[in-house]
């Protein structure tokens, strides 16, 4: 029962991803160098929470000028693209925390 509910929970947690990840932005995605960035699609990911891994799409974006990447989905969910350690020494492996999850039903 309870591998059930937890699949259940990433499902829903998997299409509220969906939403905030993905979809036209109403302002231009900026790169740090000041040049607007170009789509690039949607690239896939998956992220390891308390509901056991959840895997969502997000929108892509890259500068033309310096070809530096962006994901603004990820960057909302404060998530890393990659495994590099953070500045703060945590762990950079994609969790979504009960407190994040609580936030994004709200």
């Amino acid at each position: 029962m309870r591998v059930a509910v937890l699949a259940c929970g990433a499902k829903v947690l998997a299409e509220m991803l969906a939403e905030l990840a993905t979809g036209r932005r109403e302002e231009a995605v900026a790169c740090s160098c000041g040049h607007r960035m170009e789509s690039q699609g949607v690239r896939g990911k998956e992220l390891l929470t308390i509901l056991g891994p959840v895997a969502y799409e997000r929108s892509m974006f890259k500068c033309p000028a310096c070809r530096a990447t962006r994901y603004p989905g990820d960057e909302a969910l404060d998530s890393p693209e990659c495994s590099a350690p953070r500045s703060n020494g945590t762990s950079a492996t994609p969790r979504l925390s009960s407190t994040r999850s609580a936030q994004a039903t709200r």
